[in-house]
């Protein structure tokens, strides 16, 4: 009966007495491998959009239900701030922390500072009308210092105010990354960091696909709560500035949409109708629910091979 152990191959036959592997257990090994490196690789782009950005965390939670877990996480201003939730911890428990973060936003909080205050500014011509000290607040409640912390790969888009190019930033530490990616024009403060003097990432890219696209990803899921122009028309100065800056964004958004919207990797999640101004944090609930409920239909009525993203 011939053993299922072999001598090795060898011209001097040293190894004649050393046991080895049949060929068929090298065989399977070799399938076994070839399955592991044909997982699909996964990102999620967030896009971005003040406080729309509050529906993002349904559709994340949605996402994670269906067993997406990303290789990669891009996002630009808001979207950099759920994409590094995400990214610091995948799972519902981590979302359930990001939904507690939004539930307790308010105007109060991330613009706290008074009309005198905002004139002071002006009048010394200072480059922004409000301290970030409320936004910086809540990027340390992550309790993250550097990119290397996450579990997952992020990109975090910003704007080279000196150049007008995009700045990726991928490593380092991570707050001045994400106060730049969230900095919109004279309303924040710039942020002077890697030696340049960076904005918010939405005005050269506010949803950032290119970037997914960029290295060997199979599958994109977009988290898109870009402002649109259905809202009510502004009523302040302030809101002159957004709605202008929403316009500026608005013509590559749609350029963007349909150049990947037709790709078979990208896959952009449902749009949830938000009427609200951009100063107004109230409603959380109510739209985290339809950002959830629509994306889990939505990737419910999938072929199981596109839902499923995971491996």
């Amino acid at each position: 009966m011939t053993s299922l152990w072999h001598p090795f191959d060898a011209a001097d036959r040293h190894n004649e007495d050393v046991a080895r592997r049949p060929t068929y257990r090298n065989v399977l090994r070799f399938r076994q491998r070839r399955q592991e490196v044909a997982t699909p690789k996964i990102a999620v782009v967030l896009s971005g959009g003040g406080n729309r950005g509050v529906a993002q965390v349904g559709m994340l939670r949605a996402l994670v239900e269906a067993g997406v877990r990303p290789d990669v996480v891009v996002g630009t201003s808001v979207g950099s701030l759920n994409g590094a939730a995400l990214a610091r911890d995948p799972t519902p428990a981590g979302i359930d922390e990001l939904q507690a973060v939004w539930l307790g936003l308010s105007r109060e909080r991330l613009f706290a500072d008074g009309r005198m205050t905002r004139a002071w500014r002006l009048a010394s011509r200072a480059n922004h009308l409000w301290s970030n000290e409320g936004l910086a607040a809540v990027i340390d409640t992550f309790g993250v210092v550097e990119f290397s912390e996450l579990a997952v790969p992020l990109r975090v888009i910003a704007t080279d105010l000196a150049s007008g190019a995009e700045a990726v930033f991928a490593a380092g530490p991570l707050k001045p990354a994400l106060l730049a990616s969230c900095g919109l024009p004279g309303l924040y403060p710039p942020i002077e960091h890697d030696g340049r003097m960076l904005v918010d990432g939405g005005v050269v890219n506010n949803v950032p696909v290119s970037h997914a696209l960029a290295g060997p990803i199979d599958q994109v899921y977009v988290c898109d709560t870009s402002a649109d122009l259905e809202i009510k028309l502004p009523r302040s100065a302030i809101e002159v500035i957004l709605r202008s800056f929403a316009i500026a964004r608005q013509g590559r958004a749609q350029r963007d949409q349909e150049r990947y919207g037709a790709d078979p990797r990208v896959t952009f999640l449902p749009r949830i109708p938000d009427r609200r101004r951009p100063f107004d944090f109230s409603g959380a609930t109510a739209l985290i629910d339809a950002g959830y409920s629509a994306a889990r239909d939505f990737l419910a009525a999938r072929p199981p091979a596109a839902a499923t993203a995971s491996g």
